[in-house]
């Protein structure tokens, strides 16, 4: 992290409205291309939000590009890949393992909400035992998806699509927004004073958190659709596990190691499932 000094009040309020600012300017030009044309040709012929997720990652970018901030600060980069890649894989395996207990159980939506968070957040004790204090880039762990989701579906077009998907815009649209921008922004202006296993974090941590559940709680395609219909279970137990994606971020010092846990896993599921 470039900045680590912790700013002054006026300054951490400034960075609050500067990410909630960013955060809602995002979402608004997601709702823009959401309800556009090209939208509707998209859902037809590629059946994901391809688009939506392109601008998810655009504006974040191009505001650090336009700003002369840069991206390596902001953790979009490929620094220490290997370790990265390392991290990711170690993290897939519980990570992978908690979402396959969540479809097995298929349980109603309150105990669901109770669940992914509580499984989120051992998740998160977990990988603080896996990951070593500081990444070696040594070693190799193989995670293959669980084999829990076989269950029918669309052909090899529908599987590709939604592989594409996951790995390459869902996991790095929003990690690049989340724990690139936002995160890193917050922890220039609080500072990162707590070290946990030789990983130094702050309020960025958390306040991402919230503001990933609170990304996920809005329900966005019923709201661009016209209709406020609050999610509460997934607001509360995808900001769970916002603080795993979080730490993971400040452990590896970019968004790659995260992104690889948030697409990789789901995309592998999802191209099962739609095969």
């Amino acid at each position: 992290m470039a900045i680590e000094n912790r700013q002054s009040v006026p300054r951490r309020v400034a960075a609050l409205l500067e990410v909630v600012l960013l955060l809602a300017a995002t979402l608004t030009a997601v709702g823009l291309v959401a309800n556009s044309s090209w939208a509707v040709r998209q859902q037809v012929v590629l059946e994901k939000p391809f688009l939506e997720y392109l601008v998810l990652m655009a504006v974040p970018v191009g505001v650090l590009l336009l700003t002369g901030r840069g991206l390596k600060p902001y953790g979009i980069s490929a620094h220490r890949l290997k370790d990265n890649a390392h991290g990711a894989l170690l993290c897939m395996v519980p990570y992978a393992g908690a979402h396959g207990l969540l479809l097995l159980a298929s349980p109603p939506p309150v105990l669901s909400a109770a669940l992914g968070t509580l499984l989120a957040l051992g998740v998160l004790f977990l990988s603080t035992r896996l990951l070593p204090p500081r990444a070696s880039g040594e070693g190799v762990v193989i995670c293959l998806a669980l084999p829990l989701v076989l269950l029918g579906g669309q052909g090899p077009a529908s599987a590709a699509s939604a592989l594409t998907f996951h790995v390459l815009f869902l996991g790095p649209g929003e990690e690049i927004l989340f724990r690139g921008y936002l995160q890193s922004r917050l922890n220039q202006a609080f500072g990162r004073p707590w070290t946990y296993r030789g990983v130094q974090m702050g309020w960025g941590l958390p306040l991402t958190a919230a503001l990933f559940g609170i990304f996920h709680l809005l329900n966005l395609p019923e709201l661009y659709a016209g209709h406020l219909g609050l999610d509460w279970g997934t607001g509360v137990s995808t900001a769970a596990w916002g603080l795993f994606f979080g730490y993971l971020r400040e452990w590896s010092g970019s968004v790659v190691a995260p992104a690889m846990v948030h697409g990789i896993p789901q995309g592998m599921a999802m191209a099962m499932m739609e095969w």
